[in-house]
């Protein structure tokens, strides 16, 4: 006979136990169970749930059929189950019961909290916009199992609509927290995307994938694509400029003009005229009387 469990515990994530016994026939029926520590003598007795029972038959050595049966039980951790154990019995089609003692015995280990998981990201999402292009960090911190001593590990993906998944490159782990490099994209403009962190301790436990929150997501701008055009003119004459501006986002509600000139060596500025550009990107006329051949826009 063969008893296996996991020998990580959490607190509220079910824990699968396989039963196993070879070689006999007919084939037994299997019994588990969860044997109280003395600390825990008076705590309400804990079941253990049967999910699933497989049989497989196999030749002997004198050519008889024997059976191998598979059991495999369900249970859900509490903490005050730390220090009990559990028992499982073959009970043959005889009705004799033949106890499943040590050293197969299973001692349950220290019923540990789960991890909460979380991203952030280093910028601000209530700040200015950043712009397409830049580098941000994601950070992935696992809470409140820090003392467990099961360590943790993280790995994450971009996501942007119905595109494939970008993996984004870890740059540092220090204990249950990791930071992770993001480069936002023109593609991210729309706030069609988010974050998605795998989470698994020691090997023993994936955790349900995390995602990052619309609200916490850092806002993307692009500058898009600007064309400007003048025209030679001459002194104190009216100067036309147009503008056309394309492909930005969020869509530009104004611009600012303004006439750069030299005055002694020295480059001044002065606030020519602010015009609305319209959100449909349309040209816009700038005017200013120019005073000076050595001014430019």
């Amino acid at each position: 006979m063969r008893l296996d469990a996991p020998p990580l515990w959490l607190a509220g994530y079910p824990v699968n136990v396989t039963f196993e016994s070879f070689d006999s026939y007919p084939a037994p029926r299997h019994q588990c169970r969860i044997e109280a520590s003395a600390a825990a003598a008076t705590a309400t007795p804990w079941n253990m749930t049967l999910l699933s029972t497989t049989i497989e038959s196999v030749k002997g050595n004198l050519g008889a059929t024997l059976l191998n049966v598979k059991s495999v039980f369900a249970v859900q951790p509490v903490k005050e189950m730390t220090g009990s154990s559990v028992h499982c019995e073959v009970i043959p089609s005889t009705g004799i019961r033949i106890k499943f003692q040590e050293p197969w015995l299973f001692q349950i280990p220290t019923v540990t909290d789960p991890c909460i998981n979380s991203i952030a990201f280093s910028s601000n999402a209530n700040s200015n916009y950043l712009e397409a292009g830049q580098i941000e960090q994601v950070q992935v911190t696992s809470h409140r199992c820090e003392t467990s001593g099961w360590p943790v590990s993280h790995r994450c993906w971009l996501t942007v609509g119905s595109d494939a998944e970008l993996k984004l490159k870890k740059i540092s782990q220090t204990g249950f927290s990791s930071v992770h490099q993001l480069k936002l994209t023109k593609s991210m403009t729309n706030s069609d995307w988010q974050v998605r962190c795998q989470v698994n301790q020691s090997m023993q436990h994936q955790y349900p994938d995390v995602y990052s929150r619309k609200s916490d997501q850092p806002k993307v701008f692009f500058r898009g694509r600007t064309n400007l055009e003048g025209f030679d003119v001459e002194t104190n004459k009216l100067l036309s400029i147009n503008i056309s501006v394309s492909e930005a986002w969020p869509p530009i509600s104004s611009i600012v003009c303004q006439l750069f000139y030299f005055t002694k060596g020295q480059l001044e500025e002065v606030r020519v005229s602010r015009y609305i550009l319209y959100t449909l990107c349309e040209c816009v006329c700038v005017s200013a009387y120019i005073t000076s051949t050595s001014a430019r826009l």
